[in-house]
């Protein structure tokens, strides 16, 4: 049990440090030194899902379980969502400060609307899924307008993160829900796909008229992407850590009540 306990502690300081340590040294611009141009020019796109994965993943873990149920639950979520908007604003407006750091705004955005999302214990998945495909609607008919297509990647992440944890991964927020490991495995290959035929229909095959429109609009979406599959592959490697513990509980419990009988 205590080397079970100790690879899931290990697995949420890994994931966390990782992520810290690119989002650092693209916002403090060392990663040039860390990796080749390429790779490195390709990484530091993606700063609003790596941000966005270490808040959200902290929120669910850690504070989450330990606000429900009690006063202060509805308070601090309200409190920590209120500051995420309120900084996001200060980006958004802080047109003389560098790119790398204002462009956080989306995910601060973002983060404002999904802490308050995922935070109840009893889940109504009909709720966020209308709510995903209300912002689906808008985006599709708004696609042209100035604030949609600023905001493409706060919409994105509103848009996925109801279907990723409400009906695709729902053991995320409800760790006794059922297993669907087809259907999540589908999900998983849309979510890895995507970005893929977006980029070549976009840039390789360089689409025109409203396929053409509706391309250029969804390889903003790529962050949103990348994000769902960061808590994808954390919190599905976090089930199989905690399934191995469990399972080493178990033979743990039968060596010792075979003790006994004897």
């Amino acid at each position: 049990m205590r080397n079970g306990t100790r690879l899931t502690a290990g697995l949420a300081i890994a994931f966390h440090a990782v992520l810290l340590l690119v989002l650092a040294s693209v916002l403090f611009q060392f990663l040039d030194s860390l990796l080749p141009k390429g790779p490195a020019k390709q990484i530091s796109h993606n700063t609003e899902a790596y941000f966005s994965a270490v808040v959200l993943v902290a929120w669910i873990q850690w504070v989450r379980p330990r606000l429900h149920g009690s006063r202060a639950e509805w308070p601090v979520t309200a409190a920590t969502a209120a500051v995420c908007l309120a900084v996001a604003l200060v980006f958004y407006n802080a047109t003389s400060w560098p790119t790398r750091f204002t462009t956080l705004n989306e995910a601060l955005f973002a983060l404002a609307v999904l802490i308050p999302v995922v935070q109840p214990r009893t889940r109504r998945p009909a709720l966020t899924l209308g709510m995903a495909g209300a912002l689906f609607a808008v985006t599709l008919v708004g696609s042209r307008n100035a604030f949609i297509v600023d905001m493409a990647e706060t919409l994105a992440v509103l848009i996925l993160a109801p279907p990723a944890l409400d009906l695709f991964d729902r053991r995320v927020l409800t760790p006794d829900a059922p297993v669907r490991r087809a259907l999540l495995a589908c999900w998983i290959a849309v979510l890895v796909a995507m970005p893929l035929v977006l980029h070549m229909v976009t840039y390789q095959v360089g689409a025109t008229g409203v396929l053409g429109e509706a391309s250029r609009y969804g390889v903003r979406f790529y962050e949103a992407f990348i994000l769902m599959l960061l808590l994808h592959a954390y919190f599905g490697a976090r089930r199989l850590l905690d399934g191995h513990r469990a399972g080493g509980d178990r033979v743990v419990r039968g060596r010792t009540a075979e003790r006994s009988a004897a």
